[in-house]
């Protein structure tokens, strides 16, 4: 009804103008497809092979230390969002992921000597925590660093190759006398 009433006022002839044009801006929008964003056209280039040798380079010489994503900028020479983005463009992975694969593989490594015990590979590799390691190296190796050392050094028999990881069988021994 007011509408209605506003039909024969200049305000009601100004009311139907700006309706008639927000509808037939709806319209246009609606017609026409969408364009590309400029951020979205831009593809990421990757990293140069050279700025990658002297972060792999950097990467291996630190991995006791603690390994930001500035210091890895700064060993390729480029900002941290701009080396970020062009990492991920040539390795399809982070930074920080390429990091952990980095210690674990070095891990790997000093696994194959019995005679470091595994808190001692875990720190040398830059982990701060046992269980951290731990985490990490399964996630990355697909079981524990002891069993890995275990099958690398062929401590095992094959009998009992799934079985599970003896101290996963005292933790649940330890779990069923507490409860």
């Amino acid at each position: 009804m007011l509408v209605h009433l506003a039909h024969h006022t200049a305000i009601g002839i100004a009311f139907d103008r700006i309706f008639i044009l927000i509808s037939v801006q709806r319209d246009v929008a609606a017609a026409t497809p969408p364009t590309e964003s400029p951020r979205a056209s831009r593809r990421c280039t990757p990293l140069q092979k050279w700025r990658m040798k002297r972060v792999t380079d950097h990467v291996d010489a630190h991995l006791s230390r603690r390994i930001t994503l500035a210091n890895m900028a700064a060993a390729a020479g480029l900002t941290r969002m701009h080396f970020a983005a062009q990492f991920r463009a040539s390795t399809g992975m982070r930074p920080h992921d390429f990091v952990l694969q980095r210690r674990i593989e070095r891990a790997q490594e000093l696994l194959r000597n019995p005679e470091l015990a595994l808190v001692d590979v875990a720190l040398s590799v830059g982990f701060q925590t046992q269980a951290h390691f731990t985490t990490v190296f399964k996630r990355f190796a697909g079981g524990t660093p002891h069993r890995w050392r275990r099958l690398a050094l062929g401590h095992y028999a094959p009998e009992f190759a799934s079985a599970p990881d003896p101290g996963m069988e005292r933790a649940g021994a330890e779990m069923h006398q507490d409860g």
